[in-house]
């Protein structure tokens, strides 16, 4: 199975990081700052904050937690920070769903 990565620059507006159709990959902040991850409508605060990411940290949900995140093979995880930018790379592992 192949490994594919991706470094993103995170700004202060939603930004697409991985697809669903990714059921296995790990996240990590590689910034000094803190990126919120979550859906479309991802923010930094209020009802709609993200999963707080912090510098250095990983995420990596495992295989059926991500197919389920949205319940949708066609969904999207987003990224946003409160301000400036932040580099987040993506580790892809195995192969997509589609």
């Amino acid at each position: 199975m192949a490994n594919r990565h991706s470094t993103v620059s995170v700004g202060t507006s939603a930004t697409v990081l991985t697809g669903t159709e990714f059921p296995n990959f790990i996240i990590q902040n590689k910034s000094g700052a803190t990126v919120y991850i979550g859906g479309s409508n991802v923010s930094t605060s209020g009802v709609t904050a993200g999963f707080q990411l912090v510098d250095g940290a990983t995420f990596e949900p495992g295989v059926e937690a991500s197919k389920s995140l949205t319940g949708s093979t066609s969904d999207r995880l987003y990224g946003i920070v409160a301000s400036s930018t932040a580099n987040v790379t993506v580790l892809v592992k195995g192969k997509v769903l589609s």
